[in-house]
């Protein structure tokens, strides 16, 4: 078993990263030892993708993944990025314009219902923390939000590669993909595993959860840092 999957190393990681001295001190260490954040995580996940890929950016904010997905799949590929900000889908959609038919841009939010929700946009229009609101009071925009497996059935087409960065709303996002991630042609799914949002939430032990039900449909788990995961069709 991978060390960094144990459920008492991820509980143990989400203690540390609520304390703030202590978060603060890894954050100086891991500066001075990695070669930038997320780089283990950008080149794990890019060294996934295939020619003739699909590839699922969930969360993709103004599309510094989605573009270098659409490059790698090509023409005879998807890349289909989803995010429920308006600001944000309007950059996707001038990438789109630049990049190809091969990526399309879906204004909504993933999550375990279909329906709508409040949207949280405290850091701005396009900022990289806005969230779907954990109260109603926390949002003023109302956005869409589907079930992974409602898209597949109406036509979408499944990928072959998932990233996540949804801001503490992971787990949602795997509750409704339950059959999709079932699927074999599914190899590889990327999440950022957004600790602190999750512990704001009360959903301290989401990361052991996220782990599990990953492995449960047949996924090997390794962490490429301390905050984001791999999942591997074992």
């Amino acid at each position: 078993m991978n060390l960094l999957a144990h459920p008492a190393a991820i509980n143990l990681r989400s203690l540390l990263r609520r304390w703030p001295l202590v978060h603060r001190a890894l954050a100086s260490v891991r500066s001075l030892f990695e070669r930038g954040y997320e780089d283990a995580f950008a080149e794990t996940m890019l060294g996934q993708i295939l020619p003739g890929d699909c590839v699922w950016d969930v969360g993709a904010n103004v599309g510094l993944y989605t573009v270098r997905f659409a490059k790698l799949v090509g023409s005879s590929g998807r890349v289909v990025a989803m995010d429920p900000s308006p600001a944000c889908c309007a950059e996707l959609e001038r990438l789109r314009a630049s990049s190809g038919e091969w990526l399309s841009v879906r204004q909504l939010a993933l999550g375990d219902r279909d329906g709508e929700a409040a949207f949280s946009m405290a850091g701005g229009d396009t900022g990289v923390s806005n969230h779907l609101a954990h109260a109603p009071q926390d949002g003023g925009l109302s956005v869409r939000v589907a079930r992974a497996d409602t898209l597949v059935a109406a036509g979408e087409r499944a990928p072959n590669v998932i990233k996540i960065d949804v801001e503490g709303f992971e787990g949602e996002v795997l509750q409704g993909m339950d059959e999709l991630l079932s699927r074999p042609e599914l190899r590889a799914v990327f999440i950022e595993v957004h600790f602190a949002q999750l512990a704001k939430r009360g959903k301290e032990m989401e990361p052991v959860q996220i782990v599990e039900r990953l492995r449960r449909r047949g996924f090997s788990i390794s962490w490429l840092d301390a905050s984001h995961l791999a999942g591997h069709r074992a």
